[in-house]
Parts: structure tokens; C-alpha cells; sequence
């Protein structure tokens, strides 16, 4: 027992444990993590289907290793457990040595203290209030709406901002690559209704987002029996618009979309504008920031830790050498 509450107290234990958080949290920023839990199989193939064109076969291996889900891993969690175990054995040794400990040596002492139990109140605020909204399109000049979160945000511009106004949420751009399209029609001058589904409600300007997992979109005018379908072939090509009747399903039309354009065809004039595409994950992480202070408390105190254990060691050797000299 005398052991285990060394081996707790000890600087490579310690020294480890936070090598091992600071690691997975890099990772975390760096390799994109599972909105859903794996439990839920259906939504967790789904999310995988779509980062699959970015790393290929490597996707199963990431899955199938835990990097993908690294925040509610098996292993992270025996990490955080021997991390509760060392705040204790540190809080419990420093009340029993208090007398002993130098000034220094307190202070470090409750650093790493207080930030092992931070970091555990910040993973846990996390895991239990956190959310992913991955995949999410945004427009410039519109604001951004999660409605199940009741969240309402201001336009973000031609740039999107890391940090947002409200505590604990932040946007992460999509590294995807697709094409968004702002689309109008008209006839003798006046705006054309557009459906984009049967149960859509019509609008005079349609705005979409292709991308190389959903590469293609449809809408129809009723009133002028003819449907349109945009298709983006390959990431790096052209989006291209191809007119068609409803009727007879006979091809009018079908062009590239390179710039903004104007098409007259049927009697019908489209206007395309091409439009930023902006994708965003959005992540709402209440825990971050005492996640945060905690990682750099125990940091910090683990590193002091190595410091003071070397100034008294070169004093002890000092005073040593002093006697022995003196002798």
C-alpha cells in the first residue's frame, strides 16, 4: 500500500498523465471527432461516410482505434481515473507534510492539485452538456440558426470567427471542398416560384451547397412544367446545370457554371451567382475553458515540481561538499 501512495506521489507518474492528456487533446484538435455516440451505429456510419473522402481507407483504421471518439475513449477514461487518483494522493500527502513543505513546494502542490481536479470538472461539464453540430452550411449575410439548441447567431461574414458570443461555443470551417449557388429565375421579367421538394415552400431565390458527398441538388417551377438539376462532378470541376421538362423528361439544356451567369432557355432566364461555400462545424464545449486551466495549472505545477526537486538537490550537495570540507 506504502507503495501504490509512492508511486501516486511520483514526478513520472505525474509527468506521464499529463503527457498523455496534453497528446490527446492535440489529437482531438487535429483528427475530427464523432458528433454522435458510436452507440448510435446508424449516425456514427453516416458521419463516417462523409469524412471518408478525406482519409480514405485509413478511416476504418482511425475508427477502429478510438482516435475518432478520443474524448469518451475506454482509455482516456482510466486515464482521468489514475488522474483522480493522483489528485488525491497529492492533496492527502500535502495536508500530512504541510509543516515540512517549503513555501515553493505548497504552491506546487496545490497547482497540480487544483488542476487535476479541474481538468476532471471540465471533461465531465463536457461530456455531459456538450454537442457537435457537424456539416452545418452557413451564408454570409444570413444569421446562423440551430433551432433544437435554440441558438441564434449573427451573420459571420466572408470569414468565420473560432470564438463566438456565446460562452462555450465555437466554429470550426469545414476543410471540405464544394460550390454554393445562389439561384434565381425568370420570365418576361418576373420572378419564377422554385420547389426544391413537394413539400417545400416556394421561393423566388434558392440557395445550395454541393459538395462531393451530396453532389447534387433539384428544384422544379410548377407553373412552368421544368425541372433543374445542379450536379458538381469532381471536386475541382465545374458545377453544371442541366434544364429538362417535367413532362417528356426531355434534356433542354446543359452547361458549366464557371462564373456568375445568365441563361435564357425556354423562355426562361437564370441567374447563377456564385457564393462563398462556407461549411462549419459548430461545437458547443462549456467545459473547454476549465479544461483549459486545469491542463495549464497541472502543467505548471509539473514542471515547478522538476525545478524545485533540482535546486534542492544542488543545495543538498552543496551543504555536503561544505561539510566535508570543512572536516
Amino acid at each position: 500500500m506504502i507503495k501504490i501512495w509512492e508511486w501516486l506521489n511520483s514526478k513520472i507518474l505525474l509527468t506521464i498523465t499529463l503527457i498523455i492528456l496534453l497528446t490527446t487533446l492535440l489529437l482531438s484538435l487535429i483528427i475530427p471527432q464523432a458528433p454522435n455516440s458510436t452507440a448510435d451505429n446508424a449516425s456514427f456510419s453516416r458521419w463516417l461516410a462523409e469524412i471518408y473522402p478525406r482519409f480514405g481507407q485509413q478511416t476504418n483504421l482511425l475508427a477502429t482505434t478510438g482516435l475518432l471518439t478520443l474524448r469518451t475513449s475506454l482509455w482516456l477514461r482510466v486515464v482521468l481515473g489514475i488522474l483522480g487518483l493522483l489528485s488525491v494522493a497529492h492533496t492527502s500527502t500535502l495536508l500530512e507534510k504541510w509543516e515540512e513543505y517549503t513555501q515553493s513546494k505548497r504552491g506546487l502542490e496545490i497547482l497540480i492539485s487544483a488542476g487535476s481536479i479541474l481538468i476532471l470538472i471540465g471533461w465531465s461539464i463536457q461530456t455531459l452538456w456538450g454537442w457537435t453540430e457537424p456539416n452545418l452550411t452557413v451564408w454570409p449575410d444570413e444569421p446562423v440558426i440551430i433551432s433544437k439548441h435554440n441558438i441564434n447567431l449573427p451573420p459571420p461574414g466572408k470569414d468565420i470567427q473560432l470564438l463566438s458570443n456565446h460562452y462555450g461555443l465555437y466554429l470550426f470551417p469545414d476543410k471540405g471542398t464544394g460550390a454554393s449557388l445562389e439561384i434565381q429565375a425568370y420570365k418576361n421579367s418576373v420572378p419564377l416560384e422554385l420547389l426544391t421538394s413537394t413539400h417545400s415552400t416556394p421561393q423566388n431565390q434558392l440557395r445550395i451547397t454541393l459538395t462531393t458527398q451530396e453532389p447534387d441538388a433539384y428544384f422544379v417551377s410548377p407553373t412552368e412544367g421544368l425541372g433543374f438539376r445542379v450536379n458538381l462532378k469532381a471536386a475541382t470541376a465545374e458545377p453544371q446545370l442541366q434544364i429538362y421538362r417535367i413532362a417528356s423528361g426531355e434534356l433542354i439544356t446543359e452547361t458549366a457554371i464557371q462564373d456568375n451567369i445568365q441563361i435564357s432557355e425556354a423562355n426562361i432566364e437564370m441567374r447563377l451567382v456564385k457564393l462563398p461555400y462556407m461549411k462549419v462545424k459548430i461545437v458547443y464545449n462549456p467545459g473547454a475553458p476549465v479544461l483549459t486551466l486545469g491542463l495549464l495549472l497541472l502543467s505548471i505545477g509539473t514542471i515547478g515540481v522538476y525545478i524545485v526537486s533540482d535546486v534542492l538537490s544542488n543545495t543538498f550537495n552543496e551543504e555536503e561538499n561544505s561539510e566535508t570540507q570543512e572536516e
